[in-house]
């Protein structure tokens, strides 16, 4: 399961972040199957999660097992109203 979790600065986010794709094992490379092989035009995953600014914090979405010593949010990132029907 996911939350939304706060930090008080982007400073502090990342120095969580970095800890976190350690742990992770992060970047993933896609590799062939058959060959062994990294698969050429992969995509890498490189973060775990992507921070918003919100009202001067930091939140991001995490996975409860990596939420450890985090602070619950209620913020959530700006989302524009969607456009009016003609």
């Amino acid at each position: 399961m996911t939350n939304w979790y706060e930090w008080d600065s982007l400073a502090s986010f990342n120095t969580w972040h970095e800890a976190i794709i350690v742990e992770l094992g992060l970047p993933i490379i896609s590799v062939n199957q058959a060959t062994g092989k990294p698969q050429p035009n992969a995509v890498e995953t490189v973060r775990y999660t992507n921070p918003f600014e919100v009202e001067d914090k930091v939140i991001a979405i995490v996975e409860d097992a990596q939420s450890a010593n985090l602070t619950a949010t209620t913020l959530r990132p700006y989302s524009p109203p969607p456009p009016a029907l003609q």
